[in-house]
């Protein structure tokens, strides 16, 4: 989803003071960002954090807090850093002694690892840091002391040493940010404590600290997304979501199994989970067979198939009740279905009973046995589809069962329990529009502005009626097919229906238009595909997809948080730019070289021309 729409998100200047509103986040911009829109207010301290995206070195993504004191483990002098709240990775403004910086400058913004060592940086005189491509990657040499080493100053410091001093570390005790050091001066065998900051090797004194290539990463490292959150209590929201986030996905993963593939849905592979040992029995494997084959023979209506896969159930095969199930659907009968897949509480058995309740047209009865299913393996092939086809049918006999267990569904008219300032008064009403994410599942939209959005929390509302207008039909139940219907059975369906409801046959205009409407659908895979996913339930807007709802609750670790918007904006958009520039420099090499060859071929020699030759009657008279 978008940005939440509690926080006014706006553009920022590359001065140490930034026009920016009074929502207190500002998107990293540096000096490569000129724009600035709406608000007033000036951006003139410190971030107290920042939010990260976008980089494919994941321990760099997420959320930074503004250390209390200096952090003289650094290698730099810096004067302030902002710590991962995960992990040791540091963003830090750093001033640049004795050596080089990014472009000459004697100040800069430092990405720092685990282990201490700076790895991208910008130039950095303002307070907000720039994202994407203003990071360049670096490769500098830090060293941490040991005693007896040789150093040298990197810079004079009037009074107490000039630059490129020799000496030698007496004592490291890290005691604090300016006297870390104890270092013995050659000249004198003067003792002076100092921050590791003030010195380098003396060894490598003469080498220079110098950049890598701009492309030696990649453009896949760096950070696409810098957000800088100026107030402490969005900080602390901001933390408070993330860590829902996680606690959902830890809640999600004691479900069932993992979901090993990211990105995948609503068909994750499970073949990790159905691989044998070496030692399998033959038989077992020979068993399997047995079921699928089962299956596909009452896939084909083949006569003795329901025997087979009886067969099978007698012999205790595993998901033997399942293809029962399967079998007597095909053969029309989702009732007995329903009792055979009842009484097996594999997920197999689950899927196909909540299949079953599609056919006879309980998609909230099929809501449950799929919920069942999920916490028996949340890697079941195809579950997340027929969950999603499920949300949707429910549309249709208003049984909308809320996802996330704060108990709110769309179409839920709620208030606010307290006072938010700037955002609502105790008692304001709102719709429920959209439950987005794990992390703040629930996005309203204000009845008093009906301009303003806000994504909030279960804590903060209470529900106080349904307004839902749901105006859809049912299209599967429309034409009475089942939810897996083949071709054949859909041609059947569909012939039956419209000689029932043909207006020469008793029936109505509108009831005739329905069942095309409805086959028109459903023989078109992209259209089918779009209805399963809700296209048409009118009361979801369309930033709030069905399909994403359903992720975030059940699935939340192929979502990853993002609470300020797609974090790969920005990198498609470079991308995009370079693919036009790349393709824009091909064609003007192509011209250059046809103009080349043009040239050279005006520039070359006339061939000269041969006399015709004689007609003759050949050799040797020609």
């Amino acid at each position: 989803m978008s940005a939440p729409r509690l926080l006014l998100l706006l553009g920022c200047n590359a001065a140490t003071a930034q026009l920016v509103g009074p929502g207190a986040l500002v998107p990293g911009g540096g000096p490569q960002n000129n724009r600035r829109s709406g608000g007033w207010g000036v951006v003139d301290q410190w971030p107290v954090g920042f939010f990260v995206g976008g980089s494919d070195l994941t321990e760099m993504n997420g959320i930074y807090v503004r250390q209390s004191e200096l952090d003289h483990k650094l290698p730099h002098y810096c004067e302030l850093s902002w710590k991962h709240i995960d992990n040791n990775f540091k963003v830090a403004s750093a001033t640049v002694r004795g050596w080089a910086g990014i472009n000459g400058a004697d100040k800069e913004w430092l990405w720092i690892d685990e282990q201490g060592r700076d790895f991208l940086a910008q130039p950095g005189k303002h307070y907000i840091p720039g994202n994407a491509r203003t990071w360049l990657p670096v490769n500098r040499n830090f060293h941490y002391w040991r005693v007896g080493e040789k150093a040298e100053t990197y810079a004079a410091e009037e009074g107490w040493w000039e630059a490129n001093e020799e000496g030698t570390i007496i004592q490291n005790n890290m005691a604090d940010a300016e006297r870390p050091i104890l270092w013995e001066r050659k000249r004198d065998g003067r003792r002076l404590n100092m921050g590791a900051w003030r010195l380098r090797p003396l060894e490598q004194s003469k080498e220079k600290r110098v950049m890598l290539e701009d492309d030696a990463y990649g453009d896949a490292m760096r950070p696409w997304q810098v957000v800088a959150i100026m107030s402490r209590d969005r900080l602390d929201e901001l933390i408070h979501q993330k860590r829902r986030h996680d606690e959902d996905c830890r809640r999600a993963s004691r479900g069932g199994p993992p979901v090993v593939e990211d990105g995948v849905f609503p068909t994750v592979s499970v073949s990790h989970l159905l691989e044998g040992n070496a030692t399998t029995d033959q038989n077992e494997v020979v068993d399997s067979d047995v079921v699928k084959n089962a299956r596909r023979a009452c896939r084909d209506g083949e006569s003795d198939a329901i025997d087979q896969a009886r067969a099978a159930l007698a012999k205790g095969l595993p998901d033997a009740r399942a293809a029962v199930s399967y079998c007597l659907r095909r053969a029309g009968d989702p009732g007995k279905a329903i009792e055979v897949a009842s009484q097996g509480d594999e997920a197999s058995s689950l899927l196909e009973r909540a299949l079953a309740m599609f056919d006879v047209h309980s998609p909230c009865g099929a809501l449950q046995a799929l919920d069942r299913a999920y916490h028996k393996d949340r890697a079941l092939p195809g579950l997340g589809a027929w969950m999603l086809l499920g949300r949707v049918r429910a549309k249709a006999v208003g049984c909308g069962a809320p996802i996330a267990d704060t108990g709110f569904k769309v179409g839920d008219v709620v208030r606010a329990r307290q006072d938010l300032r700037g955002f609502w008064s105790q008692g304001d009403e709102a719709d429920v529009i959209g439950l987005t994410a794990a992390s703040n599942p629930i996005a309203i939209q204000m009845r008093y502005n009906r301009n303003k959005l806000v994504d909030t929390t279960a804590d903060r509302i209470e529900r106080v009626g349904f307004d839902a207008k749901t105006t859809f039909d049912d299209i599967y139940a429309t034409l009475d097919v089942p939810c897996d219907f083949t071709e054949n059975e859909l041609r059947r369906a569909y012939r039956q229906a419209s000689r029932e409801c043909h207006p020469d046959k008793g029936g109505s205009h509108d009831e005739f238009t329905r069942v095309a409407r409805a086959h028109e659908i459903l023989s078109d895979a992209k259209r089918r595909e779009e209805w399963d996913a809700g296209a048409e339930v009118v009361d979801r807007p369309q930033e709030f997809p069905l399909k994403d709802e359903l992720i975030a609750y059940y699935w939340p670790e192929l979502k990853p948080f993002q609470p300020f918007g797609d974090v790969h904006e920005h990198r498609r958009a470079f991308e995009k730019q370079d693919a036009e520039k790349r393709a824009k420099d091909a064609e003007r090499r192509a011209k250059e070289d046809s103009f080349a060859r043009a040239k050279q071929r005006d520039a070359a020699p006339a061939k000269p021309e041969e006399p015709p030759a004689r007609k003759g009657w050949g050799w040797p008279w020609s």
